[in-house]
């Protein structure tokens, strides 16, 4: 169990540390070049730069075509409530031997796709 407790305050801290460390990256990019600002920004009502920073300044930052916002907020949100609910269907499955109500079947399936 040590060593379990172990690796998870590892993993926190590597996860703290690369989301400062990305936001960090990004807040610091905004500036350079010519980029597309989020609309509470572009009209300069907000100058402070700690809510700049951790709301985000600009609208889509990018790599290439690889947007840092849709990969950091959507793909974990969507990969959770896919794990969320496949923990919630196990107990079914188990208790009605692989058998499910319908609608739990089709949530499944379109979270699955």
């Amino acid at each position: 169990m040590l060593q379990y407790a172990g690796l998870q305050n590892l993993l926190l801290t590597a996860s703290v540390l690369f989301s400062f460390v990305l936001s960090a990256a990004l807040y610091a990019g905004s500036f350079v070049g010519k980029k597309l600002l989020a609309p509470h920004f572009a009209g300069g009502s907000h100058a402070d730069p700690v809510y700049q920073f951790f709301m985000g300044r600009e609208l889509n930052p990018r790599i290439g075509t690889f947007d840092l916002k849709e990969f950091c907020e959507l793909y974990p949100g969507l990969i959770g409530a896919r794990d969320e609910g496949s923990r919630r269907a196990a107990p079914v499955w188990r208790t009605d031997f692989g058998s499910s109500p319908l609608p739990l079947a089709e949530q499944l399936a379109f979270q699955l796709q």
